[in-house]
């Protein structure tokens, strides 16, 4: 039985808190993507509940079921005009955050001991077998590919490689599934799970540079896995989903995946807004011009947390600036991380910082906008939209510990394949101004 057959089914749903404590009939609905309940209620209750942030419970088709953080979406009344004194019935819709069921009795479904959840996007880290030859039947796999092994952690995660083959007379089917699961000694709740899953699906997205969805979730309610609810939750990206090959090689990913974990979360904790801004660009939420500026953003935020990595770009930064105490301008911010890069490109240091502040005055016409500033080409743009999605994701690497030659491999990637041409672009179309003597407003 899947989700949609609970929809239109009629049953009890119980509402209890400080203000109310009572059952009412009602069904599940459907809204777009988003599932909800409409209630049966009395007129006079629907001042009360409105206004309120709901959990519901019930039992349909003799599955428990809870809704969470449940907000009315719309009500209707139903007039009576027998008579006047007699009571009338009203409809409530109610839209929840997320949605368990089917949890086991007796437990509280708000408390849990794991999470579970497929990323069949990463199925190119996976080397399946064959499950299907001729003549031969089908033996689902499983592969394990991580499992942090420490008995301190508060938590265990488990990466996994799941094979699930069906056949009849016409055809047989082979789904490919990567399923993280996060395990906790002690009982939490569904959101803070939820965080360290999105975590980890987060971490992965820098090894992909492409939006990765989180479907399949699994709630577990005792450390044995024997006890386990489904969880959907609703307003969720809707992005187009990407199934092509990654911009590391998989074998490296594993091998060192323990120690790539540790520091990221070190590293996602201390710089949230470069993760969270990361993740607006592969959900597709800024383009363009937009796209350049979120990942100009991501680099300064960064660069603020941090000393200056490269030594040429700290003492041509000492030696430039009339007063070293004051804040680092963004020009020597994005200088120090090109050079940090190597990028194969036969520019001298100083010509970099050229480049570099040419960069920063590209953003600054669009955040800091005046008539006497230059307009960028289509090409200034291009071209620093990729530079700086590139030095985003090494500013990234370098923090997970990822060595300078593997990172270098991102330029035989197609869509970094081509950024020096790009450079060299730019550099033809420098103007005198852009060559004047750097300043502290750069």
């Amino acid at each position: 039985m899947t989700f949609s057959d609970y929809i239109g089914k009629y049953a009890d749903f119980h509402i209890k808190n400080d203000k109310i404590d009572e059952v009412y009939k009602g069904q599940l609905i459907q809204e777009d993507d988003n599932i909800g309940v409409e209630l049966v209620v009395r007129s006079n209750e629907v001042n009360i509940l409105k206004n309120q942030k709901l959990y519901i419970t019930g039992r349909i088709l003799s599955k428990n079921i809870a809704l969470i953080n449940c907000l009315s979406i719309r009500y209707t009344t139903s007039n009576n005009m027998n008579h006047i004194k007699e009571e009338t019935n009203s409809f409530i819709s109610f839209i929840p955050t997320e949605i368990i069921y089917d949890y086991p009795n007796n437990v509280d479904p708000l408390k849990i001991y794991g999470i579970s959840g497929n990323i069949n996007q990463l199925c190119w880290l996976v080397d399946f077998p064959l499950l299907f030859e001729p003549g031969h039947p089908l033996e689902p796999a499983f592969i394990s590919l991580f499992k942090s092994s420490s008995e301190s952690d508060k938590d265990t995660i488990n990466i996994t490689g799941l094979q699930k083959a069906s056949s009849n007379i016409y055809h047989s089917t082979i789904d490919n599934i990567v399923q993280v699961s996060v395990y906790y000694k002690n009982p939490t709740t569904p959101d803070t799970a939820m965080q360290k899953i999105s975590s980890i699906r987060n971490l992965f997205s820098f090894f992909t540079d492409y939006y990765l969805e989180i479907s399949d979730f699994n709630l577990l309610y005792n450390q044995e896995n024997t006890q386990s609810a489904k969880y959907y939750i609703n307003y969720t990206e809707k992005n187009e989903l990407v199934y092509k090959p990654g911009l590391l090689p998989s074998d490296y990913i594993w091998s060192h995946f323990s120690e790539i974990y540790d520091r990221w979360n070190h590293f996602s904790e201390t710089n949230k807004p470069l993760v969270w801004l990361y993740y607006e660009i592969l959900c597709k939420h800024s383009i363009g011009v937009n796209s350049f500026l979120n990942q100009c953003q991501a680099l300064e935020l960064y660069s603020s947390r941090t000393l200056m990595r490269n030594t040429a770009a700290k003492n041509l930064y000492k030696a430039a600036v009339k007063n070293p105490q004051k804040k680092t301008p963004l020009s020597f911010r994005l200088y120090d991380m090109i050079l940090q890069f190597e990028l194969p490109f036969p520019a001298d240091e100083k010509h970099w910082l050229v480049f570099a502040k040419r960069m920063a005055n590209v953003r600054n016409y669009y955040t800091h906008f005046s008539k006497e500033k230059r307009e960028p080409t289509q090409l200034e743009v291009s071209a620093f939209t990729k530079l700086t999605r590139l030095m985003l994701i090494e500013v990234v690497y370098t923090e997970l510990g990822i060595p300078s030659d593997i990172v270098h491999t991102l330029l035989n990637r197609v869509q970094f394949s081509n950024i020096c041409d790009y450079i060299g672009m730019v550099f033809e179309n420098l103007q005198p101004e852009d060559f004047d003597k750097q300043t502290d407003s750069q």
